[in-house]
């Protein structure tokens, strides 16, 4: 018998596999986004200042306690934010664009 699911495409997760609940599901797509958009900022050189995800407005931004992130609850999700900062961090420009010392920003688009 012909049935249309054994045709179709099934949507490829991009989640972890210690995404295990939904809280935990909002805060690793929050903070995704976040890192995002930070990358966009710094792509396009309107961040101001190295700009760093803060666990404290990620879990205020999904409506949980901010004591919820924490290495003893959510390991992985604060790894995960402790990652994306690194990974801002070594990128951004300190300097001018024309400073002999700015540093090039196409080495962001590969480390994500």
């Amino acid at each position: 018998m012909f049935e249309l699911e054994d045709y179709s495409k099934k949507p490829e997760t991009t989640e972890p596999a210690w995404v295990k609940n939904e809280t935990t599901r909002k805060l690793f797509k929050h903070v995704t986004e976040e890192f995002n958009s930070l990358k966009a900022q710094i792509m396009s050189q309107q961040a101001t200042s190295a700009p760093k995800i803060v666990p404290r407005r990620v879990a205020l931004a999904n409506s949980v306690d901010p004591s919820l992130i924490t290495k003893r609850r959510q390991p992985d999700v604060l790894s995960l934010i402790s990652d994306y900062n690194m990974v801002n961090r070594p990128w951004f420009t300190r300097h001018s664009p024309s400073s002999e010392n700015s540093v090039s920003h196409t080495l962001l688009a590969t480390a994500a």
